[in-house]
């Protein structure tokens, strides 16, 4: 699977750990692209998919417009996506810096 879309469904900050976890648990998992937008994610979901974005190295573009979140989220998000050394190797990193910079 390249892309997993959960768009629109009500997963919350408690689905979208439950994902993170099972993306993580699985390192053979091949997810390129990340949809979220409007899953009620908060500041918890946010953390966690910041935590997965540091360690995964597949994952080259997220969309999670229509989520309600915190301004400092967003950054950790960032910061994570630009210090991942394989993420900046990959020539679709500005996907993540476009997508983010529309929620700021």
């Amino acid at each position: 699977m390249r892309i997993l879309d959960l768009s629109k469904n009500d997963i919350g900050d408690e689905g979208v750990d439950f994902l993170v976890k099972g993306i993580k648990s699985q390192p053979e998992t091949q997810i390129e692209h990340l949809k979220l937008q409007e899953t009620n994610l908060g500041e918890k979901g946010c953390h966690e998919l910041a935590t997965l974005i540091k360690q995964n190295k597949t994952i080259v573009k997220l969309e999670i417009e229509g989520n309600i979140v915190n301004h400092r989220y967003m950054q950790e998000i960032n910061s994570f996506c630009l210090s991942n050394k394989d993420l900046k190797k990959k020539t679709k990193l500005p996907e993540y810096q476009e997508e983010l910079l529309k929620l700021l």
